[in-house]
């Protein structure tokens, strides 16, 4: 981020914010020494199922960990998991690590899922709809928990992204990450599972060994735990996120205000809140934009660049034209909660012109 005016992501203004509240909590864990399991990981899974109303949640040490633990929690090995292809690697990566296989279902309008093409593509090895809340909001989940039941399948909820666009979630497991770069970010990878207490009761053990306790060893599990010093940052932090999502909300909405007239812009559904993980336009001649933006100080992302069929190790199950058609075009703004009203005018004006000038 050297030499941007306005950086794609400050997350050093957003510590400076709580910066004496963070260092405190972190002290607490530092003094007692006690980094691994324990009262801070258990504080944490409390107070973060309050806050998301699941009946139970286990940290785990990332977001893809909690994908990976969800789906051996179903016991997915050699069924069929439907998922989109529009997503971070780590969705279908969970998939193929848990030996299943992914069925893609093509994307709607709003980035999401296509809710309508789901039935078409299942099958009697299909065991779940892995869905993601792709950019910060929900696809239509009370017909995707509707299909779920109607065919007897689990419903994980990839939530990586959208931490506060539901305050109770419909799925049967809910994956969640702690990336610096989301909305609620530790200082390193973490993450955390939620959902149905029998479910979790099961995924508690996979997160560490399989082993209720150090040395008494059930099921087959692996080193998924959150460490303390994440969880503490993580609690810490919770208490501020509405706040932080109202503001950057604010700033989306400025935003679309100003570019929806010269180039496509997001579309707020109702069924979710969207909480904007990042800001997500469509831009004809991308890279030429990214350039024109760089060369003016401002740095903007590629959220994402292709399709996950389109890569070797999982285009052998299926195409997905239109999400590999949408990937080309789309580019991401800054839009974190410190960005000020002048730096968002000067984003608006650069890329107004841009479009103008390109007749994108």
């Amino acid at each position: 981020m050297t030499g941007y005016k306005i950086p794609f992501n400050d997350l050093k203004s957003r510590y400076k914010q709580i910066s004496t509240v963070i260092d405190k909590s972190l002290q607490k864990v530092i003094n007692d020494k006690e980094f691994i399991t324990g009262k801070y990981t258990k504080d944490f899974e409390e107070t973060f199922n309050k806050f998301v109303k699941a009946e139970d949640c286990v940290g785990t040490a990332s977001g893809t960990t909690a994908l990976q633990i969800a789906l051996r929690t179903i016991q997915s090995s050699g069924k069929e998991i439907i998922t989109t292809p529009l997503s971070y690697i780590s969705t279908s990566e969970a998939i193929l690590n848990e030996n299943a296989i992914p069925v893609y279902v093509d994307v709607d309008n709003n980035y999401q899922i296509d809710v309508d093409k789901i039935e078409s593509k299942i099958t009697n090895k299909t065991h779940a709809i892995l869905y993601v809340n792709l950019f910060g909001q929900t696809p239509n989940y009370k017909k995707l928990r509707e299909i779920a039941n109607k065919h007897k399948i689990y419903l994980i909820e990839d939530a990586a992204q959208s931490i506060g666009a539901l305050t109770d979630s419909p799925a049967d497991l809910t994956c969640y990450s702690f990336n610096p770069v989301k909305n609620l970010g530790a200082f390193g990878d973490a993450g955390a599972l939620t959902g149905k207490k029998h479910l979790i009761d099961k995924a508690r053990l996979l997160v560490n060994h399989g082993g209720s306790t150090r040395y008494n060893f059930s099921n087959l599990g692996m080193n998924a735990r959150i460490d303390n010093i994440q969880a503490q940052i993580v609690k810490t932090q919770l208490p501020y996120l509405n706040k932080w999502l109202k503001k950057k909300k604010q700033i989306c909405n400025y935003y679309t205000k100003h570019l929806k007239n010269y180039c496509v812009t997001p579309i707020e559904t109702n069924f979710s809140n969207h909480t904007y993980y990042v800001y997500v336009i469509q831009v004809k001649n991308r890279d030429q934009y990214i350039d024109y933006m760089k060369q003016n100080g401002i740095e903007t992302n590629i959220n994402y660049p292709y399709a996950l069929t389109e890569l070797p190790m999982f285009s052998k199950y299926g195409k997905c034209l239109y999400a590999e058609t949408l990937s080309k075009s789309l580019v991401s703004l800054p839009c974190y909660h410190t960005l000020t009203k002048s730096k968002q005018n000067l984003i608006i004006k650069l890329t107004l012109k841009f479009l103008k000038e390109n007749k994108t």
